[in-house]
């Protein structure tokens, strides 16, 4: 939940703060669902509006760590999509 939260930002351009991923959000799991179903749906509008410049363009952002990381739009949607299968 963390994770897309901070990734959609970042993909709709805004700057995101990173948080631990494990932090727990809601305390409430009928909140969490609730919460997990629209960003859900976030996503999927999202994704269904990419346009083919998102892929080529330049994105930035710092890791929890104070790392700086550059890649393309591409690189960055491969990288965050591929844990979802892998699980």
């Amino acid at each position: 939940m963390v994770g897309d939260k901070i990734w959609i930002g970042r993909f709709e351009g805004k700057q995101m703060p990173s948080t631990n991923l494990d932090a727990i959000v809601y305390e409430d799991f009928n909140e969490l669902r609730s919460v997990r179903v629209l960003e859900d749906q976030r996503i999927e509008v999202f994704m269904s509006e990419l346009s083919q410049h998102f892929f080529t363009k330049t994105m930035s952002y710092v890791n929890t760590q104070g790392k700086l990381y550059t890649s393309n739009g591409y690189s960055y949607i491969q990288n965050r999509f591929k844990y979802e299968y892998l699980t």
